[in-house]
C-alpha cells in the first residue's frame, strides 16, 4: 500500500523534486537535532524530531524506488557496517 503512495508521489512531483525533498527533510531533521543538543530537551522538541524522522523515512523510501535500491541491498550493507561498529566497540573495551 505505502509503496503505491510513494510511486504516485514520484509520478506526480517527479524524481528530481522528490530527491530534493529528501535532502530538505534530512536538513530539517539535522536542524531539530541541533536545537535538541543545544539544550532544548523538552517533549515538544522530541515530538518535532519524531515528525522529522518520519518525513525522512518517507522520502528515503521514495529515493530507494527512484534509484532502484532494494531493502536487501541496504540490509547487506548495514550488516557490514554494524559488524565494523561491533569490532570497533570491542577494541575500545566495550564487549557486545
Amino acid at each position: 500500500m505505502t509503496g503505491n503512495i510513494y510511486q504516485k508521489a514520484i509520478h506526480k512531483f517527479g524524481e528530481v523534486h522528490q530527491s530534493i525533498k529528501c535532502l530538505e527533510e534530512m536538513s530539517e531533521l539535522s536542524k531539530e537535532i541541533c536545537k535538541w543538543l543545544e539544550g532544548d530537551k523538552s517533549e515538544v522538541r522530541v515530538d518535532i524530531i519524531v515528525e522529522e524522522i518520519a518525513d525522512v523515512e518517507i522520502t528515503i523510501s521514495q529515493l530507494k524506488l527512484i534509484c532502484g535500491i532494494s531493502d536487501c541491498q541496504i540490509d547487506m550493507i548495514k550488516q557490514i557496517k554494524l559488524e565494523r561498529l561491533k569490532n570497533l566497540l570491542n577494541k575500545k573495551g566495550e564487549l557486545i
